[in-house]
């Protein structure tokens, strides 16, 4: 039986740096996403073509948690918690998607 293992090239956060930003300033702006990604595709050609930047901390940053811009190219972490106690995470309202995060 042979093994047959696809893979599958993904650019990521290394798209910004084709257009000089940092993954931080692409992932706050669908202008620079695109650019990004299309620039990425000229000088390696990959496919599929996966439009994206890993949105570190975008859930608890819809329920109101401080994910502040990084300096350089580093993940963001969460700064500041909007909960005090994981009892509070049961009662959770469905998170609205037109209003909260990004």
């Amino acid at each position: 039986m042979k093994t047959v293992i696809t893979l599958q090239p993904v650019v990521y956060e290394h798209a910004a740096a084709f257009i000089n930003k940092s993954p931080w300033q692409v992932s706050q702006s669908t202008r620079f996403m695109a650019e990004a990604h299309i620039a990425a595709y000229k000088v390696y050609h990959h496919s599929p073509i996966t439009v994206g930047i890993d949105i570190y901390n975008i859930e608890p940053e819809c329920y109101g948690a401080v994910v502040p811009k990084t300096s350089g190219n580093e993940v963001p972490t969460i700064t500041d918690f909007p909960f005090s106690d994981p009892q509070e995470l049961l009662h959770l309202a469905p998170m609205d998607i037109t209003r909260n995060g990004r």
